[in-house]
């Protein structure tokens, strides 16, 4: 196994770990699968874990180019850090198309009413504990890397390194709960509202981590 694909399948492993660890301690298995649940939407503001990644694949992107030797690299090469960077800011981006692209729709007369299922939650929470987990991961290589090739010294990394793995630790805290708390039953996530009869979904929705 190639460095590269160790980072992609550990991450995938990890992220998508603490997706099912949410979802089977939430104590509604089989109900987070199968409930609607509100439309998905990406707020800026809230949506911290996404914008993580995409930051960080700025940055990795960068860092590769800028400050890694060309032939002097350990375990990977200033490149192929840039293709984990740009997967893994691919991935974060994705994981909401996901969700919108298994929902279903019900006409009305103020405008359609789209319903997502409980499962597409919790395979676009995987997707994105898995690119956040991964890009997180790419920048300590880029900065071991950095370190070993004298680019940066050792006094330099070490903060930003201890940085990065605490906030690899919260994202992995914070993404085991948010999914736990949203399948959880009863959760106004789930929750439907009748208007004349017919079930609308929560006005809502959820965040996307």
């Amino acid at each position: 196994m190639s460095w590269a694909t160790g980072v992609v399948v550990l991450s995938l492993v990890a992220g998508f770990g603490l997706t099912a660890a949410g979802w089977l301690t939430s104590g509604g298995i089989r109900s987070a699968l199968t409930t609607s649940i509100g439309d998905a939407s990406w707020d800026f503001s809230k949506s911290w874990a996404s914008n993580v990644t995409i930051a960080g694949a700025i940055l990795g992107t960068v860092l590769s180019a800028k400050i890694l030797p060309a032939t002097s690299t350990v375990v990977g090469s200033p490149n192929g850090y840039t293709a984990l960077s740009l997967l893994f800011g691919a991935l974060v981006v994705l994981a909401p198309l996901l969700f919108t692209a298994s929902r279903t729709g019900k006409p009305d007369p103020k405008g359609p009413i789209y319903i997502g299922h409980g499962w597409a939650f919790l395979l676009a929470s995987g997707v994105t504990l898995w690119a956040v987990l991964g890009q997180l991961s790419t920048l300590e290589l880029v900065l071991f890397e950095a370190q070993h090739g004298k680019t940066l010294t050792l006094g330099a990394v070490l903060p930003i390194a201890t940085v990065i793995g605490l906030a690899a630790i919260l994202v992995a805290l914070y993404g085991f709960r948010t999914v736990r708390l949203t399948v959880e039953p009863p959760s106004p996530t789930f929750s439907l509202d009748s208007i004349h009869g017919s079930a609308a979904m929560a006005s809502k929705g959820w965040s996307v981590l």
